[in-house]
């Protein structure tokens, strides 16, 4: 088990998201949806979804999203409180050449990394445009095939989540 051992002064900068954050949402889905786990309560989702998805798109984020191992941070920034798709999408696309690089290297060099890596990647690597957009566009088409339908839902659990968390700290029942 682990165990975070918080301070007053941590406690007082924590902050808990009241929607959903689309980049985080895009990379555990997908990687619940390829991974080989079998988590019964996804296999709905994943039998309504696999068959939506198009290869070169599914390749790009198969490639940076492998189910197990280091994903790339650049791929899930802070977006500062504004969780909007087309705002989040835009922050990932505008990433330093340095940090798409230093991300990737680390992606490529993963001890669990089973396939080498695909050409797409050295262009993402270097930032340049044609990769970038082709990420974008992967992100947009997954989130379109395989979150857009259930997103209502997914708000709705992180509000009643965000809800029964709140309800915990005013009752003081955090501990145990």
């Amino acid at each position: 088990m682990l165990r975070v051992h918080f301070t007053a002064g941590n406690i007082a900068r924590l902050r808990v998201a009241v929607t959903p954050d689309p980049l985080w949402e895009i990379a555990n889905s997908f990687q619940i949806l390829i991974g080989k786990d079998s988590l019964l309560v996804f296999d709905q989702w994943r039998s309504r979804v696999r068959p939506r998805l198009i290869r070169d798109s599914a390749a790009l984020l198969t490639a940076l999203l492998p189910p197990r191992g280091y994903s790339p941070d650049f791929l899930t920034p802070d977006l500062g409180g504004c969780p909007d798709l087309e705002s989040a999408v835009d922050t990932v696309l505008r990433t330093s050449k340095t940090t798409l690089r230093g991300d990737l290297t680390r992606l490529v060099a993963s001890p669990v990394r089973q396939k080498p890596p695909p050409t797409g990647l050295r262009a993402l690597a270097g930032g340049e445009p044609e990769a970038l957009h082709d990420l974008g566009t992967a992100l947009h088409g997954y989130y379109r095939r395989a979150l857009e339908e259930f997103w209502p839902h997914i708000c709705a659990q992180v509000t009643a989540d965000g809800a029964l968390r709140a309800r915990a700290v005013l009752t003081g029942t955090l501990h145990g």
